[in-house]
């Protein structure tokens, strides 16, 4: 299904509003090769309407030998990001970073977010990001759930095709614990799928 420009500038503008994004910030946009160009070029035009300050990064794929996509950045692992003092000093100082290749659970996340920057997570196609576009509902409900697991001693998992069931202990360390904020274009359709929670 082909998404309009108009539609995705304007979704991007619901999520940066719901990110507080004001006229001034510094924003980083990370992209690869591989990266959405509408994405990306839906992105800038909402950014540059909002007043913010832009700055496109744009980095090589790194693990396109065990990428589960095309995209060959869509791994968690080693990022492009390790050993980039430079890069990462750049989104460091950012007050918003929006990621499109998928820097999920590194350590260079991690720096980001202690540094005090913003994130979004951006690498769902047009189609699934317009459908998905979070709410500020969903911003309650995933700080919640933060809480909660930050709280917990043990995580109970459920799989429902083959009815197991197995605990883990959680600890300090659960990367999950200290992620707060809204889910970002990565909701439940109506296949009443687990949520991921994306920053």
């Amino acid at each position: 299904m082909a998404i309009s420009n108009v539609d995705l500038v304007a979704a991007w503008q619901d999520v940066l509003t719901l990110s507080k994004l004001t006229a001034g910030e510094q924003v980083s946009l990370l992209i690869s090769d591989d990266s959405n160009r509408q994405v990306i070029e839906t992105a800038r035009i909402a950014i540059g309407q909002m007043g913010a300050i832009l700055t496109i990064l744009t980095l090589p794929p790194l693990n396109g030998d065990v990428a589960l996509s095309r995209d060959k950045s869509g791994f968690v692992g080693k990022t492009p990001l390790a050993g980039n003092r430079t890069a990462l000093a750049a989104l460091k100082a950012s007050d918003l970073v929006i990621d499109t290749m998928l820097l999920l659970f590194s350590p260079e996340q991690a720096e980001i977010l202690q540094a005090g920057a913003r994130m979004l997570l951006a690498v769902e196609p047009p189609e699934i990001m317009l459908r998905m576009k979070p709410t500020a509902e969903d911003g309650h409900r995933a700080t919640v759930a933060a809480t909660l697991l930050g709280r917990a001693r043990v995580m109970t998992v459920a799989i429902w095709g083959n009815i197991r069931c197995c605990a883990k202990k959680v600890t300090s360390t659960n990367p999950a614990a200290g992620i707060t904020g809204r889910v970002v274009w990565s909701r439940p359709g109506p296949t009443k799928a687990a949520p991921r929670v994306f920053w």
